[in-house]
């Protein structure tokens, strides 16, 4: 600021007749101006803070994910089932079971959550009291696609938890219309916050920010694109971070039009017992005998 008086101060120097006050008037007008500008951007700014999931737990749900689908294409293998109907409510059974066997309990708080028939998982970071959910990036593309059929989706009033965001970050557009602000009056916010709140109600601490972990997998599990968003109310978004560096390949492609593909043993996280035979003490006494 001195050096900006001192400009003045010979700018007012040269002309004589206009005196210091003025000068000092003009600076101040100046000063204003540029904090009302900065202000503006300020209010407008993208959100820039990186999502603090550690990279070692982004790989435990990565692989969470595979082994998941590796258990339960074991299950049907062992069941001789003719047919395999519903297959997708299974996996997510099991894709939920890894990760809550996976992540370490003294960090993480796991709840079930639900939505009508629909249960899922909150993870809550008790560190960073970040809440994190998991969806699939498709069935989060169709939620886009059908907005008046979603307003009141689970994910949309989870990212209530981000609203205080609005105030000072501008959110990233989708191509695709989103819900809206607009589309929301007195009597909507209300019972989005009754959704919130009842799914919400387990957790120990308060919640700093909720993360959608959003992913796409094919059909043998294999992880082919993960995101961490830090989403809007109305599913568009302040922050999304690409998280597929951190997937590694662990598939062993055969030869063989018709042979499968399948995950290499090193990729199978969880550790399961063997499998004994029972022998028989008939069969006892026979190997006696041999």
């Amino acid at each position: 600021m001195l050096r900006w008086i001192k400009v003045y101060s010979k700018y007012c120097n040269v002309y004589e007749n206009i005196k210091i006050e003025k000068c000092l008037t003009k600076y101040l007008k100046m000063v204003i101006l540029l904090q009302e500008i900065i202000i503006e951007r300020t209010d407008n700014m993208n959100y820039l803070f990186d999502i603090p999931l550690d990279s070692a737990y982004i790989k435990m749900i990565i692989d969470a994910i595979p082994n998941a689908y590796f258990l339960y294409q074991e299950h049907i293998d062992e069941q001789n089932f003719p047919t395999d109907n519903g297959s997708e409510g299974e996996n997510w059974n099991y894709i939920n079971k890894c990760i809550v066997e996976t992540l370490p309990a003294d960090k993480f708080q796991i709840i079930v959550m639900n939505r009508g028939r629909w249960k899922f998982l909150g993870i809550y970071d008790r560190a960073t009291k970040y809440l994190y959910t998991l969806m699939r990036e498709k069935n989060l593309g169709n939620i886009r696609k059908t907005i008046s059929k979603h307003l009141f989706h689970y994910v949309n009033a989870l990212s209530k938890l981000n609203d205080s965001l609005a105030d000072t970050y501008q959110t990233v557009y989708h191509q695709m219309t989103m819900f809206g602000v607009g589309e929301y009056d007195e009597h909507g916010e209300e019972i989005l916050d009754k959704i919130l709140s009842t799914m919400i109600s387990k957790i120990d601490d308060e919640i700093e920010r909720y993360v959608l972990i959003s992913f796409d997998a094919d059909r043998k599990g294999h992880v082919n694109e993960i995101k961490g968003i830090i989403p809007a109310k109305g599913l568009d978004y302040y922050k999304e971070e690409n998280w597929t560096s951190y997937v590694t390949e662990e598939y062993v492609s055969e030869k063989g039009i018709n042979q499968e593909i399948e995950i290499s043993e090193n990729a199978i996280l969880l550790q399961r017992k063997p499998k004994i035979k029972r022998i028989s003490k008939k069969d006892t006494r026979k190997r006696e005998n041999e």
